[in-house]
């Protein structure tokens, strides 16, 4: 039986998870006070913009993490020659991934966000 974690342990783990969504949440901060200056249309289309892809990078950020906790448990449990087929088959996932998020990006943002605006000049600094 495996002893249970600490707190400690936990933390470990979880701080850099905690300090990568830490600096997307910066980057929009950054974002919203430059292009506040710039004009109401381009900071609306930022946050949209920021927002849509956001919620793409998040289907890339939990296949990642997924692979790093499985490829973790490898090497603790020492099954090494198993750690590269986990990185091979995450390799794959993610060009598959991302190859139908530009695809989807290109056909399908325009129709999807033209759902969500209502603003003429919104949407189309959005695309």
């Amino acid at each position: 039986m495996h002893p249970l974690p600490t707190y400690r342990k936990i933390w470990d783990i979880s701080y850099p998870i905690i300090l990568s969504l830490l600096a997307q949440n910066i980057i929009n901060v950054i974002d919203t006070a430059f292009l506040g200056r710039v004009g109401e249309v381009e900071l609306g289309a930022s946050a949209i913009g920021g927002l849509f892809y956001f919620s793409l990078f998040m289907l890339g950020f939990g296949f990642g993490t997924g692979a790093q906790i499985l490829m973790a448990r490898r090497n603790g449990e020492k099954k090494y020659s198993e750690i590269g087929k986990i990185f091979d088959h995450t390799m794959y996932i993610f060009l598959a991934l991302g190859i139908f998020l530009i695809a989807a990006i290109l056909i399908m943002a325009p129709l999807f966000l033209g759902a969500f605006i209502a603003s003429d000049e919104i949407y189309v600094a959005s695309i």
